[in-house]
């Protein structure tokens, strides 16, 4: 039968199994591209630590050490952001230049005729 390398899964014939597969296709292509919106300038910017509102002193060393690896982890989700909002921002400047290039262009062949 047909393989779905990526679920790892192998096709039939006995009824109903084309439906089964056609759900496991559209879901695998469905993670495609929400993975894919990461690459496509979608950034989303990560909430802080719940731990830092708090007003009080850490309760002991295991809520301090707790919060600081919530702050570690959000310092790694912010530069993952700030990385990829400089990266959608040099993608927009990209096709600002060749958008305006175009239109010269266009401008120069009217102004020409």
């Amino acid at each position: 039968g047909q393989f779905l390398v990526a679920a790892g899964l192998q096709s039939s014939s006995k009824p109903g199994s084309g439906k089964l597969m056609r759900i496991i296709i559209f879901g695998c292509l469905g993670l495609l591209l929400q993975a894919g919106f990461a690459f496509a300038g979608y950034c989303s910017k990560p909430d802080q630590p719940y731990c830092v509102e708090r007003y009080s002193a850490f309760d002991d060393e295991d809520d301090f050490n707790r919060c600081k690896r919530e702050m570690e982890s959000y310092l790694s989700d912010a530069e993952e952001y700030i990385t990829c909002i400089n990266n959608e921002a040099q993608q927009n400047i990209s096709e600002m230049k060749s958008d305006y290039s175009d239109a010269v262009d266009s401008f120069n062949r009217r102004a020409n005729n």
